[in-house]
């Protein structure tokens, strides 16, 4: 999607309970080894234990909109994307967002697209807001609670942890301190069957261990959707290879883990954007649908990009859909971060 800085994001935050699942804690429980949590590359997870996701996300709105100095009333588009392992209650848990964060005349939908969920929600607002001259402010957020796991969430292979939290962006057609420049879209449903092989969030049947020619099937299918993306997203902005390598500073990847980002995301790239790549997600794990809105949330609370310099982020969602996202720091100020204390809506 050619985008070329009509729209801005005005705030990225995220939401994550306070309590701990750390890797020394696992490897006490026997539910990991010290090998496997080196190649996880994680420090600890959140959990949310019985937060209801919806809940977690409306924190996470409440935090963009305060932190953009936006009031509610004024978001005419609101989407949400969840995971959780049962049927969320309330039955439109999009709706029950808006309306409990006073978006009273916001449109509201769900997405669902397993971790490029958040992409998705974005990619949708993004859309609106180019075609619907009537809209000018839209949010996007994710949450995720997978406490129900029938496993222990160190468990999760290949060498991913999952991590309970929220995620909130505000973009609209003001100026703001990041720049929209692209955001590229691209899917593979032949990988369904494989990827993953059964259920992610149940107990795989006895002798059913993915087999590891799958594991490379998977490599391959997710570099190769990665690198249309990535070039998409490059044309889409308008870039040529040469005039990112001048000005792309920074490369996220969704939070997976570590064997899976090098050999299958970036393997996709050239050298000089492998160069680049910031990991995030030490103390969160792979947050769902949430990754690169958690991401952008990150870059702007440390403020990492100077003026003009920009960032490609990276994200994909089994069955299987890639998305890459390029953004650019303007000369708008920064906000200063806030942080509510926690889902207390009625």
């Amino acid at each position: 999607m050619r985008i070329g800085g009509q729209l801005h994001l005005a705030a990225a935050t995220e939401w994550l309970p306070d309590k701990r699942y750390r890797a020394e804690e696992a490897v006490a429980a026997g539910a990991s080894t010290d090998s496997d949590t080196a190649n996880a590359a994680y420090r600890a997870v959140p959990v949310a234990g019985e937060i209801p996701a919806w809940r977690m996300a409306l924190a996470a709105c409440r935090n963009a909109c305060a932190t953009a100095r936006i009031e509610p009333d004024g978001i005419d588009v609101l989407g949400y994307s969840g995971i959780t392992l049962s049927e969320e209650d309330p039955w439109s848990p999009a709706h029950r967002i808006a309306r409990t964060l006073g978006a009273e005349h916001s449109i509201a939908f769900a997405t669902e697209q397993m971790s490029n969920g958040g992409v998705a929600a974005l990619h949708y607002a993004a859309s609106t807001l180019l075609t619907e001259s009537r809209t000018s402010t839209a949010l996007a957020c994710t949450a995720a609670n997978f406490s129900e796991l029938p496993y222990d969430r160190w468990n999760t292979a290949p060498s991913t942890v999952l991590g309970d939290g929220a995620t909130a962006v505000l973009i609209g057609t003001r100026p703001g301190p990041y720049a929209v420049l692209s955001l590229a879209i691209a899917g593979d449903p032949r990988a369904e069957e494989r990827f993953p092989r059964f259920h992610p969030f149940r107990r795989q049947p006895e002798g059913s261990a993915e087999l590891s020619t799958d594991f490379v099937h998977n490599l391959r299918a997710i570099r190769e959707l990665t690198g249309i993306t990535w070039q998409r997203a490059l044309a889409d902005a308008g870039l040529t290879e040469e005039q990112a390598r001048d000005t792309i500073d920074v490369v996220c990847t969704v939070r997976l883990g570590a064997q899976v980002v090098r050999h299958s995301i970036l393997a996709a790239l050239p050298a000089f954007l492998r160069r680049r790549h910031l990991p995030f997600g030490h103390e969160t794990g792979h947050l769902g649908p949430g990754d690169t809105l958690a991401n952008l949330a990150a870059l702007a609370r440390l403020d990492t990009l100077a003026p003009s310099r920009r960032a490609l982020l990276l994200c994909l969602g089994a069955g299987l859909t890639t998305s890459a996202l390029i953004i650019e720091r303007t000369d708008v100020r920064q906000p200063n971060r806030t942080q509510d204390g926690g889902p207390q809506a009625k």
